[in-house]
């Protein structure tokens, strides 16, 4: 066949193949007709992908360009994907230390927070997290110091007012109020206090003091005390709080 006879044949079918896509004219289409295309935006698309297309395959023939050159020259020229690749790999194979093994020989970290006149510290490797304090849902017919729960990322989370559970108190909520997120088996608890003021260390050289009248309630959670920066600290357990009968039935 001719090229006039082609030609003279494609126009013949034109009107054809624009009468088969007018019913899926975006124009034509009804408000929420997920049949419909927009006919007219597919080329333009169609070209950003082609060009995307012929940018990425430039890409790769300038690397290979490129590492050939290196390979003539003697050079060693590294494989951007061997290397993303390496660090995945490492990446995969990297293991977080535990706070046990972060720590020194002889070195004790601790949490120091405040409650009320008494200046605390807990094992770094007690708690988990150091949050404000979350909005709470209050829990019926639970003791007052059970404050409620909190939605941790997604994790229910009980709120201990520390304070109120020790000493029968309830710990005023203020700007440096904070909930340490202590850790129980595989269950978490969030424990009120009025301040946390950083990190606090011990090592062999700082000897425990004895403390003859400290009150019997909180004796029970702060086997120890220390003096550091001439102000008297005491070693809060989280072991043995979260072990303690009463803490663990806070039903009224």
């Amino acid at each position: 066949m001719s090229r006039r006879k082609r030609n003279s044949a494609a126009r013949r079918e034109a009107p054809a193949v624009a009468e088969v896509l007018e019913p899926f004219d975006v124009a034509d289409a009804s408000e929420g007709d997920d049949a419909a295309i927009d006919v007219e935006a597919e080329a333009p698309m169609a070209d950003a992908e082609a060009m995307e297309a012929d940018a990425i395959a430039a890409a790769m023939e300038h690397e290979a360009a490129a590492a050939r050159a290196g390979a003539d020259a003697g050079a060693d020229v590294p494989n951007p994907y061997a290397v993303l690749a390496d660090y995945e790999r490492r990446s995969f194979a990297h293991v977080v230390a535990s706070a046990d093994q972060v720590q020194a020989p002889g070195l004790w970290r601790g949490i120091a927070f405040r409650i009320g006149a008494r200046r605390l510290m807990a094992s770094i490797t007690e708690v988990s997290e150091i949050l404000p304090v979350l909005h709470h849902t209050s829990v019926p017919g639970t003791q007052p110091w059970l404050l409620g729960v909190v939605n941790v990322r997604g994790t229910l989370v009980p709120l201990v007012d520390l304070r109120g559970y020790i000493e029968g108190e309830r710990t005023p909520l203020g700007d440096t109020s904070r909930m340490l997120v202590a850790r129980h088996g595989s269950n978490a608890i969030g424990l009120l206090v009025e301040e946390v003021l950083g990190q606090r260390n011990l090592t062999a050289e700082n000897d425990p003091l004895k403390l003859e009248n400290d009150a019997v309630n909180w004796a029970r959670f702060v086997p120890a005390h220390f003096e550091l920066d001439g102000k008297l600290w005491g070693v809060f357990s989280m072991a043995a709080l979260v072990s303690a009968p009463d803490f663990l039935h806070a039903a009224a």
